[in-house]
């Protein structure tokens, strides 16, 4: 979740009359809400149809091109130019954690599953390093299905979820992707870095800062949001081994780039440059992404988390944008990454506190939460009246369709307390539009 932020008041959404109330099987009731709630600033509205918006804010420039810079720092880490494949990354010993599958006691009493169904429930809890942690809070989700067709990258699946270093709610020093195994829940960290010159002639880097509310992966690119810049783009094929690479070292916790023959990143095995920004060009903001794969063209979505918190803001409700997938990858002609970039279509979005939005065949699944509205699913048709909702855990994020099994999967982003599991990977049946 992201600080509240002004945007112009998409006036047609908040215009719409509130809904009838929802079938009892699926509407959201008093035993559902956490017990730690703290009340909404404003009254919590219910749910309204998705509007038709104006495309014209959502407009990205390409910026930062250090394409050159990370295949140099490929060769200089690596010691090739050989690409890392995902299975290296996953099945590398050092710095690997380890995370549990279906832990009970994330469904325990005052825990962010309890009352969920454990049948149709999947998920992962973190170990307590991870998940108790104040110093790193995980944000976006997404998975080598959104990434391919067949829902493999080189023959493994994974998913890859994204922190921002410090506590829920702050900005932080610094930005993290994992990279988890479905298979043993198995995961590994990555740094991800700005590549930049060490002045001696020698290509370093340095931390790079965003939020990171959503994360992307389509084809070898990883696009990272970034609320008021746009998106981060990582290509997977500069992935920088650390632990097994002839420069690198895991040690010095307190280092990053290059330091005398050396390359850190603050003890993570691997790091990731960055290849370059699409840079915000409009009024829009940038606080989650998914990928949608229903069409022979696919699409990346970009959405935006506004609140209630501020009567007078212009940031009230927030909208969700398309954007062809191969703009933002492969542009047409000599010269890919390139030029401006802009939204096919974008629609408002069916409630404030909208942490993230997926979509399959124009059939819509936003979640809800934050500021302590409920978390709720939404699932919904642009221009539909009909819509339906279901529970949503307490700190919910960034959402991916996991197509093989069809779930939604999210990521919580509260810290585990003594008592109580907050902080989990997890996945529930994708609801069909009604």
């Amino acid at each position: 979740m992201r600080l509240p932020a002004l945007r112009r008041l998409p006036g047609a959404v908040l215009a719409l009359a509130v809904l009838a109330p929802l079938a009892a099987g699926a509407a959201f009731t008093a035993a559902d809400a956490p017990a730690a709630a703290a009340p909404a600033v404003q009254p919590d509205p219910a749910p309204v149809p998705m509007t038709t918006a104006g495309t014209g804010d959502f407009r990205l420039r390409w910026r930062n091109d250090d394409r050159r810079e990370a295949a140099a720092l490929r060769r200089a880490v690596n010691g090739s130019d050989d690409r890392v494949r995902l299975g290296t990354l996953l099945d590398t010993q050092q710095g690997r954690r380890q995370a549990r599958h279906k832990c009970t006691q994330a469904t325990r009493s005052g825990s962010v599953l309890h009352g969920f169904n454990r049948t149709s429930t999947d998920w992962w809890c973190l170990p307590r390093s991870n998940a108790a942690s104040t110093d790193w809070t995980p944000q976006g989700i997404s998975s080598t299905e959104d990434s391919r067709q067949q829902g493999t990258v080189n023959g493994r699946k994974a998913f890859v979820f994204s922190w921002h270093s410090g506590g829920v709610g702050k900005s932080g020093l610094g930005t993290r992707l994992s990279f988890l195994d479905p298979r043993n829940g198995r995961y590994m960290h990555v740094l991800l870095v700005e590549p930049r010159p060490d002045g001696n002639g020698r290509m370093s880097y340095t931390n790079l800062t965003t939020h990171a509310g959503g994360v992307a992966w389509y084809l070898n690119y990883l696009f990272v949001a970034d609320t008021r810049g746009g998106l981060h783009v990582f290509d997977m094929h500069y992935l920088l081994d650390l632990a097994n690479g002839s420069a690198g070292s895991t040690q010095e916790t307190n280092r990053v780039g290059l330091y005398g023959d050396t390359y850190y990143a603050r003890g993570y095995s691997f790091a990731l440059p960055r290849i370059g920004t699409w840079a915000n060009q409009g009024d829009a903001l940038y606080d989650f992404a998914s990928v949608d794969r229903s069409s022979p063209d696919p699409e990346i979505l970009t959405g935006e988390w506004c609140n209630l918190s501020r009567p007078n803001a212009s940031c009230r409700v927030g909208r969700v944008a398309r954007w062809r997938a191969s703009d933002l990858t492969d542009f047409v002609g000599t010269n890919p990454f390139s030029g401006t970039a802009r939204a096919r279509s974008a629609y408002h979005l069916p409630t404030p506190y909208t942490q993230g939005a997926v979509s399959w065949n124009g059939c819509y699944n936003t979640d809800k939460g934050g500021a302590g509205s409920r978390p709720l699913l939404i699932t919904t048709r642009p221009g539909r009246t009909a819509l339906r909702t279901q529970r949503g855990a307490l700190g919910l994020q960034d959402l991916t369709l996991y197509r093989s099994t069809n779930r939604l999967w999210t990521v919580t982003e509260h810290p585990d307390t003594d008592n109580r599991v907050r902080r989990v990977l997890y996945g529930v049946p994708r609801r069909s539009c009604p």
